[in-house]
């Protein structure tokens, strides 16, 4: 468990982040142990699960998304995207130093460490406590850093005349990086996200919720998973210190470039960066057409058990199947009363303000039907899926 924090307590993380390397659970030592090599193999291979597992699913250790990837979102934030891979890397690296205790301990075959690490090293470990503690910190980063960020610049935008934005492109980005930094350093906000996460790490280890987690993976009836679970639980317990400072870390480093402050202010939709209140708007607009349209779908006459027979026999029929009730649908008029509605919102020169060629700037009909055409495909995409999900 953590200690409850107090005002001391805060200046204690510089001296935690130079003792990290004498505590053996932020990091395992190099070993040329057949068997421990192998167990960490079973940890790389189960990467892409954890990284899947919440967050963007583009969201990837030291590989930023491409442009095309971006593309596929409705909204992105940088800032979201920093701190879930951020805390994906405090899982890799207690997983790995894990497999080295469990390599270690006398007690179970090599096959069952390989069973038990190749189902921990999935899914079982992300929720708690890691997922639990992403989700607080996007809360607070959101509520503590971007809302009061966003408000500045809207306050600043007010004062402005918005014919021609980017004749005030550096001075509204310079305020943005700086309140942005301002927030990040400011002693009262670091207090409470290290109150708040000590908290939750101190309710999640009395309530057991990582041992109760992991016991319905496994037969508990062998002493070696059940041993196997509680040396997990020991490992996670003894670096709860440890995945603070490491969350903590990652709130200091949110302000480090200027493409993540600008990402409290501006949402990369379907890859354009537009300003968060705009895009909430667009995302409004997508959201009721969307729900509009799957309504009509679930009204549609499907005869569902006739035409799933006829797809199973037929596998170039569920192509003509999804166009015939796409026609009958009458997607073009969605699409259409899609179109117009985010227009006339990107046409409005209230916050239509994008940033492009990294100069905050109105938005203009090049980015408009970007946008048009990336909304309109993702609505599509959308349908397609809805009526194949009637009869499937």
């Amino acid at each position: 468990m953590i200690n409850q924090p107090t005002t001391s307590y805060f200046y204690e993380y510089n001296d935690l982040e130079n003792k990290e390397d004498e505590k053996q659970g932020c990091e395992s030592k190099p070993t040329f142990d057949i068997n421990i090599n192998i167990l960490l193999e079973i940890i790389k291979t189960k990467e892409s699960i954890r990284e899947e597992s919440y967050g963007y699913s583009c969201d990837r250790l030291n590989r930023p998304p491409s442009p095309t990837e971006l593309r596929r979102f409705l909204i992105y934030k940088k800032w979201r995207s920093e701190i879930n891979n951020g805390s994906k890397f405090i899982i890799n690296t207690l997983l790995n130093s894990f497999a080295k205790k469990l390599n270690e301990i006398n007690c179970g075959s090599l096959e069952e460490k390989k069973e038990f690490l190749s189902i921990v090293s999935g899914k079982a470990s992300i929720y708690y406590p890691f997922e639990v503690l992403n989700d607080l910190m996007i809360r607070f980063v959101n509520e503590k850093i971007s809302k009061k960020v966003l408000r500045c610049v809207e306050q600043k935008l007010e004062s402005l005349p918005l014919i021609n934005i980017s004749e005030y492109s550096t001075n509204i980005k310079e305020m943005i990086t700086i309140k942005v930094k301002e927030a990040l350093l400011k002693y009262d906000n670091k207090i409470e996200l290290i109150n708040n996460i000590s908290n939750k790490i101190n309710k999640l280890h009395k309530d057991q919720c990582i041992k109760k987690n992991l016991v319905p993976y496994f037969d508990t009836e062998k002493i070696s998973f059940a041993t196997f679970i509680d040396l997990y639980v020991d490992h996670i317990s003894e670096n709860y210190e440890c995945i603070l400072s490491k969350f903590i870390n990652i709130f200091d480093n949110l302000g480090q470039d200027e493409e993540c402050c600008m990402s409290f202010v501006f949402d990369r939709f379907f890859g354009e960066i537009i300003l968060c209140i705009k895009a909430e708007q667009l995302h409004n607009i997508i959201f009721t057409v969307e729900s509009n349209s799957m309504m009509a779908i679930r009204e549609l006459n499907f005869a569902a058990a006739d035409m799933l027979v006829i797809m199973e026999k037929h596998s170039d029929y569920s192509r003509n199947f999804v166009d015939k009730y796409k026609k009958e649908l009458n997607v073009y008029k969605y699409k259409k009363d899609l179109e117009e509605k985010i227009a006339e919102c990107l046409r409005e020169k209230n916050y239509a303000i994008i940033i492009e060629d990294n100069t905050i700037t109105n938005c203009k009909e090049t980015s408009i039907n970007k946008i048009l055409y990336y909304s309109k495909k993702y609505l599509e995409e959308k349908l397609e899926e809805g009526i194949i999900n009637m009869v499937t």
